[in-house]
C-alpha cells in the first residue's frame, strides 16, 4: 500500500515508537499517579517526562500546563468550554474543522455564546484585516486552525496572536496539521492554548491527545478521579489534576514521548522540508494535467502544510479515492469534516481528493500514485 492519508494518522511509525508503546504496557503498565508502588511511580514520571518534552518543543506555560487528552477534538473541547464566558462573542476562520465548529455551534444553540466566521481567502494581511474589524466589545475569543487539514493554507498566527494580545482576547490554536511539521513557539506567537493529537505528526498512536495552555482555562470540561485529594468531593484545582480525570493512556503517551524525539533527532525542520517538496512536485506534475483540478495559483513554502487538495474534472473525489485504493494507494476523499473550508473554496458539491505525505513517503511511490491519477483524468 502506497500510504498518502498521513493527515488524518501518520502510517507508519517509526520503529522507537512501536518499541514505546510496548514498553507502556510492559514497563510502565501500572495506573500513574494512583499508587506507591515502584511500577506505578515510573509510570508517573514517564508521564511528567512526557510533558517535559512537549512543553520544551512548543515553549509552553510549564510542563504542569500540559494535560493529555483522548484527541485533538477533547483538547478543543477542553479549551474553548474551559474559557469561554456567557454572552461572549467568539472570532473563527472559514477554514476550521468540525472539532471547532460544532462545539461554537452547541454553545451558540445552548445560548452560551455566538460566532462569526471570517473568510480567509486572502492575503495573510487580509485575513488579519478581516479578524480586527470583526472584534466587538463582547469578543473574547479567536479560535483557529492553524493549517487547513484540506487545502493546506497556513494562518499567519503570529500576527494573528499579536492581534488577540493587543485586544485582550484569548488565543486559541488547533495544531492538528501542523504539530511536529511547522514550528510552533507558543509564548512568540501569543498562544494560550495549543490543542494537537498525538498520532499524526508527533508519530505517536491513536487514541490520545494534547493540550498546552496558560493559565485562561478557567472551568474543566469533566470531573472525577485523580488519584489526589481523595478527601475531597469536589475537583481538585491543582494542575495538571484540575483538567486530567480518569486513567492516562500510558501506552500512548509514551508513544507520543518517543515520537517527539524520533523529531527531534530528524530534525523539525528536514521534516517539513522533505514533505513539502514531495507536494510541490506533485502540485506542478498534477497542475500539467487536463482534466485535474488545483486549489491555488502556487505552492509556495511556509504558505502551506505538505497537504494537496485537487479534484478531477466530471467525477466525484470518492469515485477517484476508490480507483486509487483499487491500485493500492491510500488517500482521503469527501468533505474531510471540513465543510467550512469547501464552501470558501467552491468544493462542497464534490470534496476533494486529498494527498498527504510523511517523512516516511518515498518519492517513487509518490510517483506512482502520481501516475495513477494522470491514467484516471484521461
Amino acid at each position: 500500500m502506497i500510504y498518502l492519508d498521513n493527515a488524518a494518522t501518520s502510517y507508519p511509525k517509526p520503529a522507537e515508537v512501536i518499541n514505546a508503546i510496548t514498553e507502556g504496557i510492559t514497563v510502565y503498565g501500572a495506573n500513574p499517579g494512583r499508587s506507591g508502588h515502584d511500577m506505578s511511580l515510573a509510570a508517573a514520571q514517564k508521564v511528567y517526562d512526557t510533558r517535559e518534552k512537549l512543553n520544551d518543543m512548543f515553549n509552553g506555560y510549564g510542563s504542569l500546563n500540559v494535560v493529555f487528552t483522548y484527541n485533538c477534538t477533547y483538547a478543543l473541547n477542553f479549551a474553548i468550554k474551559g474559557v469561554i464566558e456567557k454572552g461572549a462573542h467568539i472570532l473563527t476562520s472559514s477554514l476550521e474543522h468540525n472539532s471547532v465548529v460544532r462545539p461554537l455551534s452547541q454553545l451558540k444553540i445552548q445560548g452560551i455564546c455566538d460566532f462569526d466566521i471570517i473568510e480567509c481567502l486572502g492575503t495573510d494581511e487580509e485575513i488579519v484585516s478581516a479578524f480586527s474589524a470583526a472584534i466587538t466589545p463582547r469578543t473574547k475569543l479567536i479560535v483557529c486552525t492553524h493549517a487547513s487539514n484540506v487545502f493546506g493554507r497556513v494562518m499567519p498566527l503570529e500576527k494573528l496572536g499579536e492581534l488577540a494580545e493587543k485586544r485582550g482576547l484569548t488565543f486559541i490554536v488547533d495544531a492538528a496539521q501542523s504539530a511536529g511539521v511547522l514550528e510552533i513557539n507558543m509564548r512568540k506567537m501569543h498562544i494560550n492554548c495549543l490543542c494537537m493529537p498525538g498520532h499524526k505528526g508527533l508519530y505517536g498512536s491513536q487514541g490520545n491527545g494534547i493540550l498546552l495552555f496558560d493559565e485562561s482555562i478557567k472551568n474543566s470540561l469533566i470531573q472525577g478521579g485523580t488519584g489526589s485529594r481523595s478527601f475531597e468531593i469536589v475537583q481538585p484545582q491543582d494542575l495538571p489534576d484540575k483538567l486530567e480525570s480518569g486513567t492516562l493512556n500510558v501506552p500512548g503517551i509514551c508513544s507520543v514521548f518517543a515520537g517527539v524525539g524520533f523529531i527531534k533527532n530528524f530534525g523539525l525542520d528536514r521534516i517539513y522540508e522533505y514533505e513539502y517538496s514531495l507536494m510541490k512536485e506533485a502540485w506542478e506534475d498534477l497542475s500539467e494535467m487536463k482534466n485535474v483540478i488545483l486549489y491555488s495559483s502556487d505552492y509556495r513554502m511556509f504558505e502551506f502544510a505538505p497537504i494537496l487538495a485537487f479534484n478531477i474534472k466530471n467525477l466525484h473525489s470518492e469515485q477517484v479515492a476508490a480507483e486509487l485504493n483499487r491500485h493500492q494507494v491510500a488517500v482521503r476523499a469527501g468533505y474531510h469534516c471540513a465543510i467550512l473550508a469547501h464552501k470558501t473554496y467552491g468544493t462542497e458539491q464534490m470534496g476533494t481528493v486529498r494527498l498527504s505525505p510523511s517523512v516516511h513517503t518515498e518519492k517513487k511511490d509518490l510517483n506512482t500514485a502520481i501516475n495513477y491519477i494522470s491514467k484516471i483524468a484521461k
